[in-house]
């Protein structure tokens, strides 16, 4: 599936504006990464953030699920929403920042090598 363009246009409004952050595709959907590691992207309509504790208790009150791509494969302190959820811009900027700063304190990846042909 592609992401939607609700989820596109949402994801750039809720982007931060932190030089860390590094937007590029992900399954070919948006997605911002630091250091090397995804904090905040989109899914088919969905948002996506790398976040965990009190964040994250507050995104499932607010109606965001474990993030799965695929059936019975969930992410590890990941959720996601729907990009039409009714939650304002400003909470889900809080969310992408917070995702950004936890994401920023994980060990740099390292950088895949090329691929033989």
């Amino acid at each position: 599936m592609k992401p939607t363009p609700s989820a596109i246009a949402r994801f750039e409004r809720v982007l931060p504006a932190d030089v860390r952050a590094e937007p590029r595709k992900m399954f070919g959907h948006p997605g911002a990464f630091v250091a090397g590691h995804m904090f905040f992207g989109t899914f088919n309509d969905q948002l996506v953030f790398r976040i965990s504790g009190a964040e994250a208790d507050a995104a499932r009150a607010a109606g965001a699920e474990p993030f799965a791509p695929m059936e019975g494969r969930v992410w590890k302190d990941y959720v996601a929403i729907s990009s039409e959820t009714e939650v304002p811009d400003v909470t889900l900027i809080g969310w992408a920042k917070a995702a950004l700063e936890r994401a920023a304190e994980l060990p740099p990846k390292a950088a895949k090598g090329k691929r033989r042909g």
